[in-house]
């Protein structure tokens, strides 16, 4: 069972072993995670496969996308999603993306629905040291 933690800012999973994360870890994960994929959108597939290499599980990497948007560390939904698929399309990745969407189940249509946006003051979120 995952528990929140908000007004500490932590997130701990497990039940037997536990893993904590500060909100200043989520922060971090998250500033990675844009930084890696290098556009103002991410699709949640994307993040789930970025959290996954970064050893968690696909219900702690919801629970983690939660946490930083009720944070403030992203949005959810995307702005502009046309300059991410044209993106795809530019690099010739359009096509091949969709082929591994379907290898995880998804249809075009479900590919390009969740997606997560970083929010305007990006670097203030990544210099803050409040949390």
């Amino acid at each position: 069972m995952n528990h929140f933690y908000e007004k500490a800012g932590l997130v701990v999973f497990g039940e037997k072993e536990k893993r904590l994360l500060t909100a200043k870890d989520v922060r971090e994960l998250i500033y990675e995670m844009f930084m890696m994929y290098s556009e103002g959108c991410v699709l949640t597939q994307e993040a789930k496969l970025f959290f996954k290499r970064k050893g968690y599980r696909s219900d702690q990497a919801k629970a983690i996308l939660l946490f930083g948007e009720e944070m403030g560390f992203l949005i959810h939904g995307c702005d502009n999603l046309e300059n991410y698929v044209n993106r795809l399309k530019r690099i010739g990745e359009y096509k091949n993306h969709l082929r591994w969407l379907a290898s995880l189940g998804y249809t075009e249509e479900d590919g390009f629905v969740e997606v997560y946006a970083r929010p305007k003051n990006t670097q203030e979120i990544a210099q803050d040291s409040e949390y």
